[in-house]
């Protein structure tokens, strides 16, 4: 109902530890408010679950382009284990 002033975000990792969640109304890296580049993604992912465990997410989406099954190459996403 916000939408188009605000652009709401929400993001959830489980981990081995628990749940973790963020919410923010306009997200920095939002299309509309100062968008991220590879780099800024990056840096955000591993911020959130490690060096390795970002690579192998990053494997993924760069797999998504040329894949001739996303529904695969996404499910890929569930078994990675978070380094944190």
């Amino acid at each position: 109902s916000r939408i188009p002033a605000d652009r709401g975000a929400r993001v959830t990792v489980k981990t081995s530890t628990g749940l973790f969640s963020a919410e923010t109304c306009n997200p920095v890296g939002d299309v509309d408010n100062q968008p991220f580049g590879w780099d800024e993604v990056r840096t955000k992912v591993t911020g959130l679950v490690g060096e390795s465990t970002k690579t192998e997410i990053e494997s993924v989406v760069r797999a998504l382009p040329d894949a001739t099954k996303v529904a695969s190459e996404l499910g890929r996403l569930g078994s990675i284990k978070v380094d944190r």
